[in-house]
């Protein structure tokens, strides 16, 4: 078994290790406002607009709608879980992440 080395001179790399207060509380901010805004909107108001459409529209069941709104998320959720690991070698050989975020 080989080793490998690198030949990287450690002393000519130079890292920013220094992060501002200020840089860091909109960072804080901007965090809090996506969570919030994420669990408002996806988590509870499409799923009420989504059960009142399917029985106001549609003339289903609120179990009917109900069922069809989890295997919609559900093949999603699979959808996502399949293609990630694809998306994430692709992004990784490309060398730009920014576009696949």
């Amino acid at each position: 078994m080989s080793k490998m080395s690198l030949d990287i001179n450690i002393e000519e790399i130079e890292v920013e290790t220094t992060t501002s207060k200020r840089n860091v509380f909109f960072w804080s901010m901007y965090d809090l406002a996506n969570t919030i805004y994420s669990m408002v909107i996806v988590s509870l108001i499409i799923n009420r607009y989504v059960l009142v459409i399917g029985q106001a529209e549609y003339g289903m069941s609120y179990g009917e709608v109900s069922f069809l709104y989890g295997v919609v998320a559900l093949v999603m959720q699979l959808a996502i879980a399949i293609c990630i690991p694809f998306l994430g070698a692709l992004s990784d050989n490309v060398g730009k992440r920014k576009p696949f975020i």
